[in-house]
């Protein structure tokens, strides 16, 4: 049986990223109100934010709020209020610009389920978190040092009938990540696990957390340096500077993953993807499969959960393995799949990532805003 993980996390978006954060004549402002949709009163405490960075605020006592400081970009703007559903939406800012978004939240309605539902008990309910966290965090070097602040707002389903495990949250997952850096509010829109198919869906936003001494702070630069490495995200980006071979990457098209029989195809870089001036952004643009190794070294030893099968199995199955070298693969499932300068996938629902790359979690997540030193 093949394992498949599908990521759903939506990621900022096919953006310029040549200019530094810096250039504030490049920056651009997002203010407005947040209210109920049905009563028009003003929300308090609403968060609002720009998914999948360090950008965002709370709604003030009139529902008002305004983010600063945001590059030229396509985003999607996030609000989130404890008994509300969750409210995104596509917003393209241009440079030196002030948009305003007036975002109305509707009350969540609570319907019985029509599945018999077990894991209601608190023995249960503690089995299925540490699943879920395994899952959901996973199981690398960064996933020991990170942890849910809040698991109380998390429930979770079983469906005997079609093996279907599924987390629901009534608030934003609060998760402290101390590996990296960051404390993390994670809107969770789906998570479900069935017959090794591994599924969620998220908006997430990043906050900087205060390191407790110096050598915590350079152990933060390290890692967050050594996560964002090999990660596809480095590998997009090194692609359209025709940087692979330099970067450590090994590329090799074929025809289905192994242990299929397939016939390999050489591929270049410039085969991979094609520049839209018109819209700024890249898109990769091959058929079959794309075989990525990572070998930025001749002696490569690795401490993550990485695999040579391109299997995508739970986190579970691969706790505690070494392999020496990192091996990821891509199948695009719609096109066009787009991406920014700065490697960030805006569809990455279009794609099946396979191998290394299919095990990166939460734990693994970097924000926008992170920019390794080029030199």
């Amino acid at each position: 049986m093949r394992f498949l993980t599908v990521f759903i996390y939506t990621l900022l978006i096919y953006t310029n990223y040549s200019y530094s954060y810096q250039e504030d004549k490049n920056l651009s402002t997002i203010e407005g109100y947040v209210y109920d949709l049905e009563t028009n009163a003003p929300l308090i405490g609403a968060s609002v934010y720009i998914s999948n960075s360090l950008l965002g605020c709370g709604s003030d006592k009139d529902g008002s709020y305004k983010i600063h400081n945001i590059p030229p970009g396509i985003y999607h703007l996030v609000a989130s209020y404890v008994g509300y559903e969750l409210k995104t939406q596509k917003i393209v800012v241009e440079a030196n610009e002030s948009y305003e978004r007036k975002i109305y939240l509707k009350q969540k309605v609570h319907e019985l389920e029509e599945v018999v539902i077990s894991g209601e008990l608190p023995k249960d309910w503690k089995k299925n978190l540490k699943k879920f966290t395994e899952e959901f965090l996973g199981v690398s070097k960064n996933a020991n040092l990170c942890k849910i602040v809040n698991p109380e707002v998390l429930s979770f389903q079983y469906d005997k009938n079609s093996g279907t495990f599924k987390a629901n949250a009534e608030d934003m997952i609060k998760i402290e990540n101390r590996a990296l850096g960051y404390m993390l509010q994670v809107s969770l829109i789906e998570f479900t696990m069935r017959e090794g198919l591994i599924k969620f869906k998220i908006e997430p936003q990043f906050k900087e957390l205060e390191p407790k001494n110096d050598k915590e702070y350079d152990s933060w630069t390290e890692r967050r340096y050594e996560t964002y490495r090999g990660s596809i995200r480095h590998f997009l980006s090194s692609l359209i500077r025709h940087e692979l071979n330099d970067s450590g990457f090994e590329i090799e098209r074929t025809d289905a993953p192994p242990p299929d029989d397939y016939f390999s195809f050489d591929a270049t870089e410039d085969s991979l993807f094609v520049y839209n001036k018109d819209h700024d952004h890249f898109e990769l643009n091959f058929e079959g499969f794309l075989k990525v190794s990572f070998l930025p070294g001749k002696s490569v030893s690795i401490s993550r959960p990485y695999i040579h099968e391109f299997y995508n199995k739970s986190s579970e199955a691969f706790k505690n393995k070494r392999i020496q070298i990192p091996t990821s693969g891509i199948i695009i499932k719609d096109h066009p799949v787009l991406f920014s300068y700065n490697g960030f996938l805006y569809d990455s629902y279009k794609i099946d990532q396979y191998g290394t790359w299919s095990l990166y979690r939460i734990a693994d997540f970097l924000p926008l805003e992170y920019l390794p030193d080029r030199n």
